[in-house]
This record gives structure tokens, C-alpha cells and sequence, in this order.
């Protein structure tokens, strides 16, 4: 050991000089001091119960999420994420299994037709000013069908002074911090929707973390591409044909605002979330499975979505109300 750093001592003066190498040094007690006191922090607040991380009036909104534990205990549920390779596939054969979707995939299951039980948007930008024709749409929409919304405290405000929103069963998740903690800690952090959750770098995070709680056994992902990374300077598509919201004709890094290897970047960290969310699953007993037609995540097992969801009984009821 001593060795090898007094050759590695020898290298880095021969490559830097010894002013160089000084730098260098210093450099690295810092880098290093400032990781320590990060991943100190980062133990403190994983140690802390979450309740005490929330605010008082989000407190008691979080509180009626308590219905939600291990509802659908032992069941299978689909996620469908916003792909274009979600257009590949009939959903309406899976009727009668329990559905999620995400942010604007909303859209999506307006054209097919299909009745979604959970609507989950977390991301920030979908409860600002600009967006209020979404919001207004979004909440009709689970109006008409009776599909319960999970939304960000943080747009409580705005979502609830909408008419629309008296006729929807809301509830809310309060997301504190972005999914690097999950990155770095593999998801220690005890799944609670009635207290502040670690935050999501993509809403299907947040939506298996929901499926999780609920209890479901297996929780089918379809749709869940996840390949904008791959070709940053093509037109970034979606399931859903058009959005009067946010138009599908920009190049991913244009509309992400980051070159391929910032998009690459944020693709490890959103990956590496899933990873942990995996195992996280596991270790309750539960499972994640991929069945969509396309993309690359991989962390999860690729089964095809009838062997996924197992539908030759056909035991359960049809609880789709087609429009």
C-alpha cells in the first residue's frame, strides 16, 4: 500500500511538478471533505423519520393516503409510460387489470378509449401558470372516468381552485428531494405515502413507488421506453398522437435543453433509480417487470405483456368504462 502511493506521489509530481502536485493534493482533500459531510447529511436526513420533514398543512394531506396501504395487495397492475411503443399495443384485452398512467399519457387513453384507475403527475412544471389548460383537461378527464389522481403538493394550490377538481378523488405524494438519494442509497427510505418521500427524476418513480405501497405483487411497465438519450438530435415522440400542451416536434436535446452526454447523464441517474427501485421490490416481495414493445430499459426482466399479466383465467371483473 505505502508503495503505491508513494509511486503514485512520484507520478503525479513527474506529470505536474511539485507546485502541480501540491494543487492536486489539496484538491482531492477537499473533493474528498466535501463527500464526507454530503453523505453525512445524507444518513442524518435518511435517519430522520419523514414525518418531520413535512409541514404541518401538507401533513394533513398526506394523511388520507394511509387508505391506499396494500389495497390491491397481491395483484397485478400495468404502468403504461408515454413511448411511442406504447401505440403497438392493445390495452383494452387488460381491462380488467388495475391501470396507471403518467403525466400527459392521458391523452393516450382518451383516443383508445381506455379508463385508467390511477392518474400519477408529479413533475413540477405541469402545475405552473402556463400549464392550466392541462390541468383543467387532466382533471375533467379523471372526472369523466372516475380515475383517482395522485399530484404534487406543490400544485395544490392551483389545481384546486378549478372547478373541475370538486369532482375528482385527489391525493397527493410530496416529493422532497430529486432520485439521486436513490442512487446513492439504493432506496433505504421506507415507502409511506402519508409522509414526505424522496423526490423522482421520472414520473414512473413515482408511480411504482405508489403500485409499491398499494401492494401490488407485480407491477407490468409498458410503454416505459426511456431511450431519449440514445438520439438526442431526433424529434422526441410520445404514445399519444398530438399535445396542445407541449408539441412533439422538437429534437430531445433542443427540448430538454442538454447535449448528449448532459442527457446521458441524467439517463444513469433516472436508470439507476429504477435499479434500486428494483431492489427494492424484491426485498418486499414484490416485482417490477418490463413488457414494453421497445426501448432499453433493461434492469428489470422483459416478459411479453400476456404472459406478464397471466389473463387466461380471466377471473377478475371488467371494471373498464370505455368512452
Amino acid at each position: 500500500m505505502a508503495e503505491r502511493l508513494a509511486e503514485r506521489l512520484k507520478r503525479v509530481r513527474r506529470e505536474s511538478g511539485t507546485v502541480g502536485a501540491m494543487v492536486r493534493m489539496t484538491s482531492n482533500l477537499v473533493a474528498q471533505a466535501g463527500r464526507a459531510v454530503a453523505n453525512g447529511a445524507d444518513r442524518v436526513t435518511l435517519r430522520t423519520p419523514m414525518r418531520w420533514l413535512t409541514q404541518p398543512t401538507i401533513s394533513a394531506l398526506l394523511e388520507s393516503n394511509a387508505r391506499f396501504a396494500d389495497r390491491h395487495s397481491g395483484e397485478t397492475c400495468i404502468i403504461l409510460g408515454t413511448g411511442p411503443s406504447l401505440k403497438s399495443v392493445d390495452i383494452s384485452q387488460f381491462a380488467h387489470v388495475p391501470l396507471f398512467t403518467v403525466n400527459q399519457g392521458f391523452l393516450f387513453c382518451e383516443a383508445r378509449g381506455i379508463r385508467p384507475d390511477y392518474a400519477v403527475v408529479v413533475d413540477e412544471m405541469y402545475f405552473t401558470p402556463n400549464f392550466v389548460p392541462f390541468m383543467r383537461d387532466l382533471l375533467s378527464f379523471c372526472a369523466a372516468r372516475d380515475t383517482l389522481l395522485f399530484a404534487n403538493v406543490s400544485g395544490h394550490a392551483a389545481m384546486t381552485t378549478l372547478e373541475a377538481a370538486k369532482s375528482v378523488d385527489l391525493a397527493w405524494l410530496h416529493p422532497i428531494m430529486r432520485s439521486r438519494l436513490w442512487e446513492t442509497h439504493g432506496r433505504p427510505v421506507p415507502i409511506e405515502l402519508t409522509a414526505a418521500q424522496p423526490g423522482y427524476e421520472s414520473v414512473i418513480h413515482a408511480a411504482i413507488v405508489v403500485a409499491l405501497y398499494m401492494g401490488f405483487s407485480r407491477i407490468v411497465l409498458i410503454g416505459c421506453d426511456m431511450d431519449y438519450h440514445v438520439r438526442p438530435h431526433e424529434v422526441y415522440r410520445h404514445a399519444y398522437d398530438d399535445s396542445p400542451y407541449i408539441a412533439d416536434n422538437r429534437p430531445v436535446a433542443e427540448l430538454f435543453e442538454e447535449g448528449q452526454v448532459d442527457l446521458m447523464a441524467r439517463a444513469l441517474c433516472e436508470y439507476r433509480a429504477f435499479a434500486a427501485l428494483g431492489r427494492l421490490a424484491h426485498g418486499r416481495g414484490q416485482e417490477i417487470i418490463n413488457a414494453s414493445a421497445g426501448g432499453y430499459l433493461d434492469v428489470y426482466p422483459r416478459v411479453p405483456l400476456d404472459k406478464a399479466i397471466g389473463i387466461a383465467g380471466g377471473e377478475e371483473q371488467d371494471r373498464s368504462a370505455a368512452v
